[in-house]
């Protein structure tokens, strides 16, 4: 699927989407979260966007799942 990054700067042909918290360097705490991408042909992660709290990242994660017609695995019967 096609995706373009919050900045509007990178158009990715992306196979995975996924969320990844960014920790500080110094306090190893939690700072904000990425939800990343993994081009086709690549194994390394893309920043597709940079959120504050986990549930923004999810929020973005299902509207990429509905967009594409995702399955959910908690909706599967």
């Amino acid at each position: 699927m096609f995706i373009v990054s919050d900045k509007e700067n990178k158009l990715m042909d992306v196979v995975d989407v996924y969320i990844k918290a960014m920790k500080d360097k110094d306090s190893n705490e939690v700072v904000g979260y990425m939800l990343m991408g993994i081009p086709l042909g690549s194994s390394r992660g893309q920043i597709l966007a940079i959120v504050n709290t986990y549930e923004e990242a999810q929020k973005l994660l299902l509207k990429i799942a509905a967009k594409v017609e995702a399955a959910k695995v908690n909706d599967l019967d």
